[in-house]
């Protein structure tokens, strides 16, 4: 047999390689692209918590020394923490206060 009539295989397969629909994220992505989106939105969040200060200073100092609404003092206390424990992020927040005081 020197010679085989049928034509030659391909070296490589022909089948691609799919991640089964078990192993993926909502939307149909990658667990990598999930995750980058999850921390996108997450550090967007914190962002627009940090910027939300500006705006209500007045109802925060309310709640905090006079008789204004506790809630706004609870839902501000993290961000009081962090620029107390990190002074480079109070003196940040404190420049951006300045534009709203």
């Amino acid at each position: 047999m020197c010679a085989s009539d049928s034509p030659p295989q391909s070296i490589t397969p022909s089948v691609t390689h799919k991640i089964p629909d078990a192993h993926r994220c909502p939307e149909g992505l990658m667990p990598l692209e999930f995750a980058a989106r999850v921390y996108n939105r997450v550090v967007i969040l914190v962002v627009l918590y940090a910027l939300s200060i500006g705006p209500m200073y007045w109802q925060w100092v309310d709640s905090m020394h006079v008789q204004g609404h506790p809630a706004v003092a609870r839902f501000y206390y993290p961000l009081l923490l962090v620029c107390e424990i990190v002074p480079v992020f109070g003196k940040v927040v404190n420049w951006y206060l300045s534009f709203w005081v």
